[in-house]
């Protein structure tokens, strides 16, 4: 594996995931699903199912045989046990005992290996805040209290606000008036009061939207006549496409747009299809952060990373790109692990770039290289200029931004719910749905920065004054 000379920065991404978005009006308590194998939002699988660990290959699973032990849950990596996993604990021993010019090329595997995981951590964590919307959105009609019916319960079947996202022959808008909404922890300060109005359009089988199956707009305001968010959620029947987007501008701009091909067993249940591809392209730009995009793709027990992110430092732009094709285990993001990796890495930090190659397999206790499986194969030759991911910008497009413009916070709604968070059953809801990952920045801890600076001293010598 090559020297890696240069520093990494990547950043948490803040999207607070309570995301629901809309249209015009219409309605009637006529609630036929015609022929749509989706008739509400209860019918749309978790996107955390997207990993299923099925559809396996038998090239991946003889790779299989080489790696040891059990790895960890991507979920549980942070800051404190990364050393241990990726670096065998030689972090530890260059901060004690300091760096010498044997421990690069084992630091440097490390940092590869690292960065391989978290850069999948940070998208697994958008993939994962994406599901929360719909997590909420799905749970909150069939809490036990918090969530009141104020107008509009004609329009409902026996008024039971539980029927609320079913798909009926006429589009309908519901308005949901949330108040008493916890503000996170590590937001900072701004926005004191959280509570919000989330508008969300149902489009009937009579619309061009709804006649292709099911679909609904969500979005949500806060204090201006635009909304700061939106999100569209199409299933397409025919076939068996569902697509969710989403626009957020409410802590810098961030987008995503997920694809999956769903799949309906002998009993009626809907799921992700194992055998087909599901994949998820999201892109973020913060002036103070920079830019990042990403699109992660699972085909079975087989993932691929695209990670492009520029950024400035001390007057110098920066950029870095990243290719990963990994094997892994798990039924859910909550218990995704992964085995082995090949990455491909090309940087550039100022006036120096360099690309690099390499691969890992779990072995017993940690992340150990190994550039002689089919994963390195995989990755060996990649070029990033072939790759049309690669082209254009990183950041977000004004056009896509101009969507929301189309929504308006002032549309009258057929259906009118207040939905208090205070409430204990939606205290219960927010409980299942926010199992979200928050801190996917393990490879960059103070003790980790302390080494890789004392790595860079005895690699490539002090650095310039």
């Amino acid at each position: 594996m090559n020297k890696i000379s240069f520093i990494f920065l990547f950043f948490f991404i803040l999207v607070f995931a309570v995301n629901c978005g809309g249209g015009s009006s219409g309605g009637d308590n006529n609630n036929d699903t015609g022929n749509s194998t989706i008739s509400s939002l209860d019918d749309i699988p978790d996107v955390t199912s997207i990993v299923n660990g099925g559809g396996s290959s038998a090239s991946l699973s003889a790779l299989m045989k080489a790696v040891s032990g059990t790895p960890p849950k991507l979920a549980d990596i942070d800051e404190d046990n990364a050393d241990t996993y990726f670096w065998n604990g030689l972090i530890a021993d260059i901060n004690t005992n300091g760096a010498t010019a044997e421990d690069a090329e084992a630091f440097w595997d490390g940092e590869g290996a690292c960065r391989m995981a978290q850069e999948v951590g940070y998208s697994f964590q958008n993939i994962s805040q994406n599901g929360t919307s719909l997590c909420y959105m799905k749970n909150a009609p069939q809490a036990a209290s918090g969530t009141v019916v104020e107008t509009g319960s004609e329009y409902l079947e026996g008024g039971d606000v539980s029927t609320m996202f079913n798909q009926g022959s006429e589009t309908r808008i519901i308005k949901v008036e949330v108040t008493d909404m916890p503000k996170p922890e590590d937001m900072g300060e701004g926005m004191e009061d959280m509570n919000e109005e989330i508008f969300i359009q149902v489009y009937g089988t009579a619309s061009t939207e709804g006649s292709a199956g099911y679909a609904v707009d969500l979005w949500f305001c806060h204090e201006e006549a635009t909304p700061d968010s939106i999100e569209q959620i199409r299933v397409t029947e025919a076939t068996n496409t569902i697509t969710q987007t989403n626009i957020n501008t409410g802590w810098g701009n961030y987008t995503s747009s997920f694809t999956g091909i769903l799949t309906t067993d002998s009993e009626g249940s809907v799921s992700y299809d194992p055998n087909e591809e599901q994949s998820v392209v999201y892109t973020f730009e913060d002036p103070y952060w920079g830019s990042h995009k990403a699109k992660v793709t699972v085909d079975g027990s087989q993932m691929t990373t695209l990670g492009w992110n520029t950024y400035s430092s001390g007057g110098m732009s920066n950029e870095h790109k990243n290719y990963t094709v990994s094997s892994y285990t798990g039924s859910s993001l909550l218990d995704l692990r992964f085995t082995q990796a090949g990455f491909a890495v090309a940087w550039e930090d100022g006036e120096f770039s360099d690309t690099f190659q390499g691969a890992v397999e779990y072995n017993d206790t940690f992340y150990d290289q190994n550039n002689e499986n089919e994963l390195y194969n995989l990755v060996e030759d990649f070029d990033f200029s072939s790759e049309d991911f690669f082209t254009g910008t990183v950041g977000v497009s004004d056009s896509v931004l101009e969507t929301l413009s189309e929504y308006s916070c002032s549309v009258t709604p057929d259906i009118v719910i207040s939905m208090d968070m205070a409430d204990t059953g939606m205290m219960a809801v927010s409980e299942e749905c926010e199992q979200i990952w928050s801190d996917m920045n393990f490879c960059d801890s103070e003790s980790i920065q302390q080494a890789r600076e004392a790595i860079f001293e005895v690699d490539y010598g002090p650095p310039a004054k």
